[in-house]
């Protein structure tokens, strides 16, 4: 993980700060999409592809409770770039009523700092790692698709 001299910073605030945080899900969403989406970076630390996903955005900002939270998907593509791996585990079962992943492999945890305005986050990012069958071309990989993050102040 970066020491917190290396944290990302968030330099500019991409959403109004006045504005309620429901009122942010909307705006940011679609801002988010219209950077990212379909994008793919690689992480430094494992040298894999992660591609951010339009799920994964709305996942982002829908579980938010924090406006931070939203103004850090600025960053998001250095936040993927950065992070350092912290655990990779197979996927837990479905809960009870919900259908199982079937492609879904592993889930793995990410970390990187994050600076906005003075406060000092830690940022983790979880990325889904599913199988794909490339029929076209007779093959199985494995991709990975970040989720979400959340933020945890220092």
């Amino acid at each position: 993980m970066t020491n917190n001299e290396d944290a990302i910073r968030v330099d500019v605030i991409p959403f109004d700060e006045n504005v309620p945080l429901k009122q942010l899900y909307g705006p940011a969403k679609k801002w988010a999409r219209s950077q990212f989406q379909g994008k793919t970076f690689i992480n430094k630390d494992t040298g894999q592809p992660i591609e951010i996903t339009g799920k994964g955005i709305d996942h982002t900002v829908s579980v938010a409770r924090n406006p931070d939270v939203i103004h850090s998907l600025s960053v998001l593509p250095e936040m993927i770039e950065r992070a350092t791996c912290i655990s990779s585990e197979p996927p837990r079962p479905p809960k009870e009523g919900k259908r199982k992943e079937q492609d879904l492999v592993a889930v793995e945890i990410f970390e990187t700092k994050v600076r906005i305005r003075e406060k000092l986050y830690t940022a983790e990012l979880v990325v889904k790692v599913e199988e794909k069958n490339n029929r076209r071309i007779g093959m199985v990989s494995n991709v990975r698709l970040y989720y979400h993050h959340r933020l945890y102040e220092k």
